[in-house]
């Protein structure tokens, strides 16, 4: 008997991005891909036209708003089937089905939308070079580049719908009227073309490459349909066509991109998993984990026994360095709620650290404990970190003592140190001790140098006035002798979140040091903020993000607030969160090379 299908993912046959992509969609008229199990019994090649809506005893059904659409295959094999969405599926959240010779699957979700564009690469995985041409149509490569100017050819699918029977060869028409836009090293790039192929889903763009463009090997292409950005693929570029110059500067930023796996992400100590923090569909903060190239899943979101509720909100996770654990905030079951003030508000203050426990979960989220609690009966009421040693051995909070935002900005803070342990497989801190800097008040963990030994640390320290200290510094503090070095002095400009890169050579932060000029950039209420990067000894500053900054891709009229991020394994990219009150934008900052790695 012919098992039932099961359908695990439908992407775009190019971009493969995931459904917690924010520009996840699957556009009418384009090919997309769904994979799974049992979906045929045996693999057929590419098909020729006229298409078939019934191949080897497999079809599939999409249904939106209560309208059915038979897919179009291209090509079926039992872990993966090929087709065209019909152009006449109407848009919207709906259903897919797979029928497999009478076995039909478990409906899966399947977003429909009229335009959002995957760009063919050159190792069909969605990632790096594009499979981009000259209008001789020879394919562009590091010893053929193209140059400023020249018109080039990109291939992909999901510029639009289109009228006539998609089963048959396509009639070449421009679709001028479909919101495509091309940029090239974030540059606008005129279009000469913009339609469909002979072969039905498959979509053409000719752009002409800017004058102004950047030169490389590298330079990022990315098609957008109104707000859907496409994924991100380089080209080649030189003055003078022919072999592309190298790269010169590791860490100048190449692009940035919408994050793709939709929240800001951590990556295990192996480079295998990733966890993401973001909100389910109730809108409350969640963990999901994934593997490497997989959708995250939720560890989460339902009731556990022993763990917090899934309507409590989860923060601030992070990987212990032992792989086994993700430690984590969590929103207290109980708390004396504030009068006359905002949920906005309440959910700003859990996410600075306020009412929140700190928990330890398993990776899959079977096994969960609360290792510190902040409730009544202690006297501190709330966390942020916990930044671990590289050995996972010793773990670094700040925990708040006092909430008087009078007599100190932010409240006043302890840094406290302890020990890590596993007994029975059940974690916890032991040995806990107060390590706070003297003349310290506000103090915040980043993370810890590969030594060590060495902290980065927002902090007060020295400050004249610290019921006003908006403008923080970076420091590191050395855990074995107590020595606080001010990175930054700048008490005048906001400066926090600081993360040392894999290496330890490169430190992230955010700062208004950018708006230093502007009477509020450094303040509560006007903060403007970007992401900058120094050295581990504070020297060579450099701005990276521009989003309060009109002419960048990562620009918009609601700019909001560089806030916190975090490096990949190797140093090539920053997965970074924009803050717009209480909410979040996470984006993926990739630089021209690896920038910090190990």
């Amino acid at each position: 008997m012919v098992a039932q299908p099961r359908i695990t993912q439908v992407s775009n046959n190019y971009s493969y991005l995931l459904p917690s992509h924010p520009s996840y969609g699957i556009a009418k008229g384009s090919i997309f891909i769904i994979v799974g199990t049992g979906l045929a019994n045996s693999s057929t090649p590419l098909q020729n036209m006229p298409l078939k809506t019934e191949l080897n005893g497999v079809s599939a059904k999409v249904t939106v708003g209560g309208t059915s659409t038979d897919v179009i295959w291209y090509y079926v094999t039992p872990t993966a089937l090929g087709g065209v969405l019909p152009s006449n599926t109407p848009v919207g959240k709906g259903t897919i089905t797979v029928t497999n010779n009478g076995q039909t699957s478990t409906p899966a979700p399947i977003l429909v939308v009229n335009n959002a564009f995957g760009l063919l690469t050159l190792d069909q995985s969605g990632t790096g070079t594009a499979a981009v041409f000259n209008t001789q149509y020879d394919l562009l490569s590091a010893t053929n580049s193209t140059r400023p100017g020249d018109i080039i050819v990109l291939w992909g699918s999901g510029i639009g719908p289109v009228a006539g029977d998609e089963t048959l060869q396509q009639a070449q028409v421009n679709l001028e009227n479909s919101p495509i836009t091309v940029e090239i090293g974030g540059l606008p790039a005129r279009l000469t073309y913009r339609g469909r192929s002979i072969f039905p889903g498959l979509d053409q763009i000719n752009a002409v490459v800017p004058e102004r463009v950047r030169l490389g090997c590298n330079v990022p292409v990315v098609v957008k349909a109104g707000t859907f950005w496409s994924n991100v693929a380089t080209i080649p570029v030189a003055t003078n066509g022919g072999a592309c110059p190298p790269v010169t500067d590791n860490c100048a930023v190449n692009y940035l991109q919408p994050e793709p796996r939709g929240g800001i992400t951590d990556w295990s100590p192996d480079g295998s998993r990733y966890l993401v923090n973001r909100e389910d569909a109730n809108g409350i903060s969640q963990i999901y984990v994934g593997q490497k190239g997989h959708e995250a899943v939720c560890i989460s979101c339902n009731d556990i026994p022993g763990g917090p509720a899934a309507k409590r909100r989860k923060m601030q996770p992070h990987w212990h360095p032992s792989g086994r654990w993700i430690v984590l905030a969590v929103e207290q079951e109980n708390f004396e709620r504030p009068p006359f003030v905002s949920d906005q508000i309440i959910e700003g203050w859990l996410q600075s650290g306020i009412w929140v426990d700190i928990w330890a979960t398993a990776p899959d989220g079977s096994s969960w404990h609360k290792i510190q609690d902040f409730g009544p009966a202690n006297p501190a009421n709330g966390f942020t970190g916990v930044a671990f040693t590289p050995d996972g051995r010793q773990g670094v909070w700040a925990q708040i003592v006092d909430g008087n935002v009078f007599k100190y900005s932010f409240g006043r803070w302890e840094l406290i140190l302890a020990e890590w342990q596993e007994v029975n497989g059940v974690p916890s801190f032991t040995n806990i001790r107060n390590i706070t800097p003297p003349d310290t008040y506000w103090v915040e963990p980043g993370n810890f140098s590969p030594n060590g030994k060495d902290l980065l640390l927002t902090a007060d320290q020295g400050f004249p006035n610290h019921a006003d200290v908006q403008g923080q510094d970076q420091y590191i503090l050395d855990i074995v002798t107590g020595k606080m070095t001010n990175l930054t002095n700048t008490p005048k400009v906001w400066d926090e979140h600081g993360v040392f890169s894999p290496d330890g050579e490169k430190i992230l932060f955010m700062s208004s040091w950018p708006y230093r000029s502007e009477l509020f950039a450094s303040t509560i209420l006007g903060l403007k903020t970007e992401f900058m990067m120094m050295d581990k000894d504070g020297s060579n500053l450099r701005q990276i993000t521009h989003f309060n900054q009109p002419g960048f891709p990562e620009h918009s009229t609601a700019s909001g607030v560089a806030a916190n991020g975090q490096w990949s394994p190797d140093g090539s990219t920053i997965s970074a969160l924009n803050l717009f009150f209480p909410k979040y934008a996470s984006w993926e900052i990739v630089f021209q090379g690896k920038c910090a790695g190990p």
